[in-house]
């Protein structure tokens, strides 16, 4: 990208194919409370990286596929930073979720997925995994939200993050 991306409403960002990188060169996409800033259904190998998404509901909401997100701000979303649902396999790495009203990163029916380096403020959950497995949360520090990283009817590892001042 060249420039900020305002949407007017609804999914701002639909990526149509597999294997995009989508580099926003820290430019922000900003919605206006509703959709996502992108949205990918049945694509893989689909790259987003040095992009701010905030006011969408989702920042990045996937189904079916793979992706990647690195290097990326997701602040203020009315949901959350992250929704993958039914993924195969997904890299977070070194981005940075706040404020989000809900979550930072939600994985439901996910397998093979790595969360690593990464800062998680101010989210209701920071990390919520339901029903999935073969997570991997590592070097990752969640802090001032309701429920550091919540658990249902999923196999995960959790090493070494800094997780601490959640009520």
């Amino acid at each position: 990208m060249t420039q900020d991306v305002v949407s007017s409403g609804g999914n701002c960002l639909t990526i149509g194919a597999d294997d995009v990188i989508l580099d926003c060169n820290g430019y922000t996409v900003t919605g206006s409370a509703s959709g996502a800033g992108v949205y990918l259904n049945h694509k893989s190998g689909v790259t987003v990286k040095n992009c701010i998404f905030t006011n969408f509901t989702d920042g990045i909401y996937s189904y079916y596929g793979s992706f990647s997100s690195t290097s990326n701000t997701f602040d203020g979303n009315t949901e959350g930073g992250i929704d993958a649902r039914y993924h195969g396999s997904i890299t977070i790495d070194d981005n940075t979720f706040t404020n989000n009203t809900t979550y930072g990163v939600y994985h439901s029916g996910v397998t093979n997925s790595t969360i690593s380096n990464s800062t998680f403020e101010n989210n209701l959950w920071g990390i919520y995994l339901s029903n999935s497995s073969d997570i991997t949360a590592t070097l990752n520090s969640i802090i001032d939200g309701t429920y550091g990283l919540l658990t249902t009817n999923t196999a995960y590892i959790a090493n070494n993050n800094d997780i601490y001042n959640n009520t």
